[in-house]
């Protein structure tokens, strides 16, 4: 963070960024709070995992504008005088990266189960797998703070990328998920987009074209690619981090994960949620009876029976 005009495109991002994740937040809940679902549970868990990042990042960059940088304990790029603004940067941005490609991987999977296999994905799974993400998040973005956060050089604080536990714990996040989430939503993508009568009382979310699938693994790929070959350029490195990095690495790949905050909000909160909430009727416990009537895309709002789960 330099001179006063970078500074300030921050505060302004994360502005906007913050008014879109407080609207995702507070409709998340409120379909927690009227339908027990799948679908509600887990956006709300996301909600809170951008939420969580968003708030504070907006937060401690106005802070860092008002003062114009220089020698404050919030400052991130002061951190080799004082490690506060950089560890709590580095916390929160750690915590929101693994949250949310932990999250993501569950929405892929809870899309690849009901739209390939054409199962419901029940809500007391749900929230544990949640619970698990979260527990995982803390415990990997908290381990850092032992031997501090670095600053990237680049506008943001991150881990060190040339200490191996730290790029270890993160890489054990990021591979796998970027293995997964391309291949359950690009299943997805490849199943054929008509269900019969009885596979409509099954699906917990169908898009209206299957190219969104397409659109949700450019997405990701796309904002995670970096975070591989980083881990590589900086273990392997005899420099000292950020050294060994090309000038706008670092950058680059803390500008499309910021992209997070406005993305999810709009491919998840809105676009997939509806899929859930608008078209079909959700199954997710195991006391619910398919209720499909025979008349074109009809839906039973007859569900006394149903426990939770059922979006309609």
């Amino acid at each position: 963070m330099g001179d006063r005009g970078s500074l300030t495109i921050f505060p302004v991002y994360l502005f906007f960024a913050s008014v879109i994740n407080i609207w995702f937040l507070y409709t998340s809940a409120r379909h927690v709070a009227a339908k027990s679902s799948t679908c509600s549970h887990v956006l709300l868990a996301l909600s809170i995992a951008e939420f969580a990042w968003v708030i504070p990042c907006f937060v401690q960059c106005v802070m860092t504008l008002i003062s114009g940088g220089g020698d404050y304990a919030w400052v991130p790029s002061n951190w080799e005088n004082n490690h506060t603004g950089c560890d709590i940067m580095g916390f929160y941005s750690v915590f929101a990266s693994v949250s949310g490609q932990l999250l993501t991987t569950l929405i892929a999977y809870i899309s690849f189960q009901a739209v390939v296999k054409r199962r419901p994905f029940h809500v007391g799974s749900c929230n544990y797998l949640v619970a698990s993400c979260f527990v995982v998040s803390i415990v990997i973005s908290s381990i850092p703070l032992f031997h501090h956060y670095y600053y990237s050089g680049e506008g943001f604080c991150y881990i060190d990328w040339s200490n191996p536990v730290d790029v270890t714990l993160v890489q054990l996040i990021t591979i796998p998920c970027f293995l997964l989430v391309p291949y359950f939503f690009g299943s997805c993508f490849l199943e054929p987009s008509e269900l019969d009568q009885e596979d409509l009382a099954r699906a917990t979310v169908l898009a209206s074209t299957h190219w969104w699938w397409l659109a949700f693994t450019v997405i990701y790929i796309g904002t995670w690619v970096l975070w591989i070959p980083a881990g590589f350029i900086g273990t392997l490195s005899d420099q000292k981090y950020p050294d060994m990095f090309p000038t706008g690495y670092m950058i680059a790949g803390g500008t499309l994960g910021h992209f997070q905050a406005i993305l999810n909000p709009v491919m998840y909160g809105y676009y997939w949620r509806s899929w859930h909430h608008e078209e079909y009727v959700i199954i997710s416990d195991g006391n619910c009876r398919m209720a499909v009537e025979d008349q074109g895309m009809g839906i039973n709002q007859d569900l006394k029976g149903c426990k939770s789960g059922c979006c309609r």
